[in-house]
This record gives structure tokens, C-alpha cells and sequence, in this order.
């Protein structure tokens, strides 16, 4: 997986364990050192699990930490 947010290029691997629970971890393979890239997140660690609480064709919504995210057609 690559990731480009605000110009920055990261790799990353995802893993889906069931329905209802995603890893993902952000790495560094020569695109932006992934100490700059994670300031423009709200992630505390370049690992990741996110409990999946909808998804459908149009919405995802998944919590970790607390926080929530919405995805819109995704």
C-alpha cells in the first residue's frame, strides 16, 4: 500500500482479521522519514488496530483510541 498525504509518499501493510478488526502499519521505504509523515496524523504509533463498526458500500466507520473515523464512498 502507498500512502500520500500533503505531498509525502509511506508505504504500508494492512491486515483484516474477521469482520470486524483492522491492522495498520505504517513503514519507510525511502519516500518521507516516517517520524515527519506521522506530525499529520493523530496516530501515537506507526501500528495501528481499528475496530470496524460499519461498512457497506458507501460507508465505513471505524474506532481506535477512542476516536472515531468515517470514510464516505470509499
Amino acid at each position: 500500500e502507498v500512502s500520500v498525504l500533503f505531498g509525502f509518499t509511506n508505504f504500508g501493510y494492512k491486515t483484516l482479521e474477521g469482520d470486524t478488526r483492522l491492522d495498520l502499519e505504517l513503514v519507510n521505504y525511502g519516500g518521507t522519514p516516517l517520524e515527519q509523515f506521522m506530525r499529520y496524523t493523530d496516530w501515537t504509533s506507526p501500528k495501528q488496530t481499528f475496530t470496524i463498526e460499519q461498512s457497506s458500500v458507501t460507508n465505513l466507520v471505524m474506532s481506535c483510541e477512542g476516536r472515531t473515523y468515517t470514510f464516505k464512498k470509499f
